[in-house]
Order: C-alpha cells, then sequence, then structure tokens
C-alpha cells in the first residue's frame, strides 16, 4: 500500500512538473534569444572597435558590450581619443587590444563554462521526469487533488493469516448480536439498508471501513505529512517542488510514515473488540510517556495554549527548571515510537550507504551507532567517524524518557546489524 500511494503521489508530482517545464519552453526560448543577440552585439562591438581603437563611438559600443560580465568598470574620458598624436595614438592602440583581449578571454570562459541552453537544461530535465510519468495521473492543477485508496494490509506484520480470520471472526459476532437485537424487535424494515449492510458484514467478516483518501497539497503547515484518523481517514502529503533525488527519498519517507500511523489506527479500529487494552503501534505500557504528546507543542497544528493538561504539563517541566520550548514533544509522543524509530533506521542505513568503510571497521560502525542514539564514544574512535547529525528523536528520549530510549537502542541496533 505504500508503495502504490507513493507510486500516485510521484506521477502527480511528475504530471505537474512536466506541464510546468512544457510552460516554461517559450520563455526559455527568448531568453537562449537575449543570450544569442547579447553575444552577437558583443562581438560586433569587439570587431568595430578592433577596426577603430581610436574612436570614441567605436569605444563606447565595446564598453557597454562589456556588461554582459557584470560591471564593466569606470569609461575611458573622451580627452583620451581627442587631439591625437602619433604617441598618444600608439598608447591608445595597446590599452585597446589589452582590453579586447581580456574581454576575448572572458568571453570564451564564459561559453565553456556556462553549460547547456536554457531550452537544453529543460528538455533534459523533461527527459528524467518523463520515465516517471504514470498512464491516467494528472498534474495537481489547483492547490490540491485527492485519491481513495482501497485498503491492503499485504506484508503488515500484524496481518498474518491467523490474525486475520481471528479478525473476522470477532467482526461477524459483534455483528450478528446487532442484527439479532434488530431482528428481535420483529420489524426489520424500519431499519432499511442498515440490516442488509449487516447481513454483508456477518457474511464477509469485513468492516466499514474499506478505503483511505490520499490528499496531496501544495502547502503545509509546519508538517511535511499527516495522517488524520479514524473519523476523517485521510492520509495528507505536502508536496515537494519537484521530482529531484532527495525530495523523493523525503517523500518516500514520509508516505511510508503516516501509512504506518494509518495501519495503528486501523488495527485499534477494527481490534478494539478483540483486545480492550491494547494499543497497536504503542511502546510497552511500563515505558510510555502518555503525559507528552505531540499537540503540546507551539508549531503544531493542533497546539492549544489554553488547554488544561498543556498548563499542567509546561508547569511541570518550568519547575524542573526546563523550558518546554526545548522539549521535542513529538519525538515524546508514544504514538510516534514506532514511526520515528523505522524514521532513524531509514537515515541511518541511508548515511551507511554514503559511508560504505563504516561497515569495514566495527569500532567506527559501533561508535557511530552510539554517537547516533546519544552514548559516549572513545575519543580515537570518534576522530575516525564521518560527519553526521545527531539524532533529535533519540536525544529527545535520552533526555525526559530513560526507558523507552533504551528500548529504541536495542531496536535500533538489532535492525541495523
Amino acid at each position: 500500500m505504500v508503495e502504490e500511494i507513493y507510486d500516485w503521489v510521484v506521477g502527480v508530482l511528475a504530471a505537474t512538473e512536466m506541464e510546468r517545464l512544457k510552460e516554461r519552453l517559450p520563455e526559455d526560448r527568448e531568453r537562449d534569444k537575449m543570450v544569442e543577440d547579447t553575444e552577437r552585439k558583443f562581438y560586433q562591438a569587439v570587431k568595430d572597435f578592433e577596426a577603430a581603437p581610436t574612436s570614441w563611438n567605436a569605444y563606447k559600443e565595446f564598453h557597454d558590450a562589456l556588461w554582459v560580465f557584470g560591471h564593466p568598470g569606470k569609461r575611458w574620458s573622451v580627452r583620451d581619443f581627442q587631439k591625437m598624436t602619433p604617441e598618444k595614438r600608439e598608447k591608445l592602440e595597446e590599452r585597446a587590444r589589452a582590453s579586447i583581449g581580456w574581454a576575448k578571454e572572458q568571453m570564451e570562459r564564459r561559453q565553456k563554462t556556462r553549460g547547456p541552453s536554457f531550452v537544453e537544461a529543460t528538455q533534459e530535465r523533461i527527459e528524467k521526469v518523463r520515465p516517471m510519468l504514470r498512464p491516467g495521473v494528472k498534474g495537481m492543477g489547483g492547490d490540491e487533488i485527492d485519491r481513495k485508496f482501497p485498503l491492503d494490509l499485504t506484508g503488515w506484520k500484524y496481518w498474518t493469516p491467523e490474525f486475520e480470520e481471528r479478525f473476522k471472526d470477532r467482526i461477524r459476532k459483534v455483528n450478528q448480536e446487532l442484527l439479532d437485537r434488530i431482528e428481535s424487535r420483529g420489524n426489520p424494515g424500519l431499519f432499511g439498508d442498515i440490516v442488509e449492510d449487516l447481513r454483508k458484514t456477518v457474511e464477509t467478516g469485513e468492516t466499514d471501513w474499506t478505503d483511505i483518501t490520499v490528499k496531496l497539497v501544495r502547502k503545509g503547515d509546519k508538517f511535511k505529512g499527516m495522517w488524520r484518523g479514524p473519523m476523517k481517514r485521510e492520509l495528507v502529503v505536502v508536496a515537494p517542488y519537484g521530482t529531484e533525488d532527495w525530495a523523493l527519498r523525503d517523500l518516500a519517507e514520509t508516505v511510508r510514515h503516516e501509512v504506518q500511523h494509518f495501519g495503528q489506527d486501523y488495527l485499534e479500529h477494527a481490534l478494539d473488540a478483540l483486545f480492550k487494552d491494547w494499543k497497536p503501534g504503542l511502546p510497552s505500557k511500563k515505558i510510555r510517556t502518555p503525559e507528552y504528546t505531540q499537540d503540546l507543542s507551539r508549531d503544531h497544528p493542533g497546539f492549544d495554549p489554553k488547554d488544561p493538561k498543556l498548563r499542567q504539563v509546561y508547569r511541570s517541566l518550568r519547575q524542573q527548571g526546563v523550558d518546554p520550548r526545548t522539549v521535542d514533544f513529538h519525538s515524546l509522543d508514544d504514538v510516534e515510537f514506532y514511526t520515528r524509530l523505522a524514521d532513524s533506521i531509514s537515515f541511518f542505513r541511508q548515511w551507511l550507504k554514503t559511508n560504505p568503510k563504516v561497515r569495514q571497521d566495527r569500532d567506527v560502525l559501533r561508535g557511530a551507532i552510539r554517537q547516533y542514539v546519544g552514548g559516549e564514544v572513545p575519543k580515537d574512535v570518534e576522530d575516525r567517524i564521518p560527519y553526521m547529525r545527531g539524532s533529535r528523536f533519540f536525544n529527545a528520549l535520552h533526555r525526559r524518557a530513560r526507558p523507552k530510549w533504551r528500548k529504541a537502542v536495542a531496536e535500533f541496533v538489532k535492525a541495523i546489524q
């Protein structure tokens, strides 16, 4: 399901960028024409000045043509071209040859280093984007676009055949009990389609939650993605501007992260009757930190300064001498434990790919892991570790949720090694 959603989002982004690139081509042609006209005027001005190095008018045209390189400097004085003597002419011609030689060198260097033309660069980008297009997938057009995706839990670690059958049995039982109560009243026709829906559910064991809506938006309020559920059942992804490799890697992580949140909500919704005290996707009860939720952060869309819980938590932190603005509530939120852990594992694996020699030295690998999760690293090992930024997630847990930090470190090491 992650791949299906990601594939659709990439298709939309590619179609959007393709439209933008094609619209830009006429403008690029004009820009290339301006470059050609500027260079043609430059070479004409050089030619005229070479032919008449003591002509004030020829010099003025030459000087103006030098703006192609930036500010051409102070213009020579008109008096240099007046009351010409043989000696003065000779010095002026020598000065002109030097200036012309410098200008030609600058133009040659400019032409060698400037790369492809505007049209060529856009065409190259078009060819790179073309393989990302998907049949029937259109660009955004406006500020957002959405699509419904049928649920597919294939590959989800909880969704074993045995677990799925237990789940369906429970759904059948709950809905059969409700159907029996309705029919016992003697007039099931009063409930219209509800009875038929219940009978269908009893037969199939399927829930009423059969799809989710994925919405791609141009702007997000300080977030890259968001799962709105289980009531809205909507996954929101903020569209990056283009389809560069780094943007697509970031997008893939965002989609995986938010689909993981969907899985948590779906299992809680579906299995609530099976396990009354079971919350999927959360750490064990003994290490949870329910006092910390991400909406306590000032930059969270759901931040409410009047929330009594917020005031209580902020007061407690200040009494400990901690500024609430320095606390990473998102990392401390129990619902983010396994999603942020997966983010960290993905980041570290990517870092190892860009620094393959780290795996060849066990001490350096262990030191890099320790450095990333907030542990101590011997100085001689630390000096051999390539640059890597520390993890905000592990740092937040290490400071304010040490049992969760130990659990996260154990899971992280197991995944990396």
